[in-house]
């Protein structure tokens, strides 16, 4: 009987409902039907539920309704529906927007008779006033709902997009001439994650204000795979994005996207590089981060998984461990300045030959304050990503440093005393 209830219900929502075949509602409805709605209160009758109906369509004349799940016991069902459409007339006060809503439904159905006799209705009322700018958005709801696109994209769930986007979602990307539907963003998702395996959405900044949050992210990952016809070529990439998401009804309508597609392509060597901006990069490495100590450039102009390769030093891992690195060297030396002389530049690269001066007065690496003045150089080879600095090769003038504080003797001192 269950399943001859459930049957019954589906009859209601698919050939009468859907096809707007207002008749068939005297054949499934007992001539006693009481509808009990959240927003519309009672209404009695099948006759007054047939013009209920047909005033609902006249608002929304492409109204569909689909069913997700029933369930049924004795003489009750329940059915679990979501229904959407495009309000062309006013509609409870509010004009018009043109623009298709979708609202998620329940209804329990009491059975006698092979007829339904009694319905209670519950519906998203708030969801659609959101949606016709009646109510304002939950824009911590919206935040969520897009962290968690970014989330289960980077498990490899790209299907969670059928889940969170709505049937007509549209992806506009800059410069392409077409926007992408549900199906075609799911596809460039997967080619591309079989591209960079491990890319991950990093969230800068999220912002939020009604049906829209705004996201400025970047993707860092590894060239495993080909992508747009370049062969892998194990290179670790970063680029920018902007993102901007239109939410309705718990749903992500559209979506447009700004990609520094152009950085990505020069990361894999296959768009010539901006040399110059590079060599402008690395000056200001050293000009405001290493001599003004504005450590807070850290996260903007070093690689959130920088590293550092340099003699006599564990790798350094991290803008965060390189920012601690030079604050220690600050506090040792707090009169210490570099100069960057000569930059030279090509694609990805760019190479400076540096020098280092200042004052010994705080312990460094063991060795107490001997209050004198150091000198010392080295040259240094940058990685450029992303307008970020990934990575640092740095050779430098150890030996010299030590003799200039007086850890190790001056070159040739050990054979002259074995000689006396």
């Amino acid at each position: 009987m269950s399943e001859e209830n459930k049957a019954l219900y589906r009859r209601v929502i698919e050939e009468s409902m859907n096809k707007r075949n207002m008749t068939l509602m005297d054949e499934l409805l007992d001539p006693g039907y009481v509808y009990h709605g959240v927003v519309e209160g009672d209404i009695k009758g099948v006759e007054a539920m047939k013009q209920f109906l047909t005033s609902l369509y006249a608002a929304f004349p492409d109204a569909q309704h689909m069913i997700e799940e029933q369930i049924a016991e004795g003489d009750k069902v329940v059915t679990r529906f979501k229904s959407t459409g495009t309000p062309q007339v006013e509609f409870m006060g509010i004009a018009p927007s043109g623009k298709q809503v979708t609202v998620d439904e329940v209804t329990i159905s009491r059975i006698a008779g092979g007829r339904i006799v009694e319905d209670w209705n519950t519906w998203d009322v708030l969801g659609l006033f959101r949606q016709l700018g009646a109510a304002p958005q939950a824009t911590g709801a919206n935040k969520a709902l897009f962290r968690r696109v970014c989330e289960e994209e980077d498990k490899g769930n790209i299907n969670i997009l059928d889940e969170v986007c709505a049937p007509d979602y549209a992806m506009h990307f800059a410069g392409n001439p077409k926007p992408l539907t549900r199906d075609e963003h799911k596809q460039i998702a997967r080619a591309f994650y079989a591209a960079f395996p491990d890319i991950r959405h990093n969230i800068e900044d999220l912002i939020a204000v009604d049906d829209k949050v705004v996201a400025r992210m970047t993707y860092p990952g590894t060239h495993r795979g080909e992508w747009q016809g370049i062969a892998p070529t194990g290179k670790h990439v970063a680029y920018d994005a902007v993102v901007i998401a239109r939410i309705t009804g718990g749903k992500i309508v559209e979506m447009w996207a700004l990609l520094d597609l152009l950085g990505l392509m020069q990361q894999l060597g296959a768009a010539p590089q901006s040399t110059e901006a590079n060599k402008a990069l690395a000056c200001r490495f050293g000009d405001d981060f290493l001599n003004k100590r504005n450590w807070a450039l850290a996260d903007e102009i070093l690689a959130d998984d920088f590293v550092l390769h340099m003699p006599q030093l564990p790798e350094i891992r991290s803008s965060e461990a390189m920012k601690q690195l030079h604050m220690g060297i600050q506090a040792s030396f707090p009169d210490v300045r570099f100069t960057f002389e000569e930059p030279i530049a090509e694609g990805d690269k760019v190479v400076v030959r540096w020098t280092g001066a200042g004052t010994h007065e705080g312990e460094w690496v063991g060795v107490a304050p001997t209050g004198k003045i150091v000198r010392w150089g080295g040259i240094a080879i940058l990685r450029i990503a992303g307008g970020k600095i990934a990575e640092e090769w740095c050779d430098w003038d150890g030996l010299s440093f030590f003799q200039q504080l007086g850890v190790l003797p001056p070159l040739g001192k050990g054979e002259e005393k074995a000689a006396a």
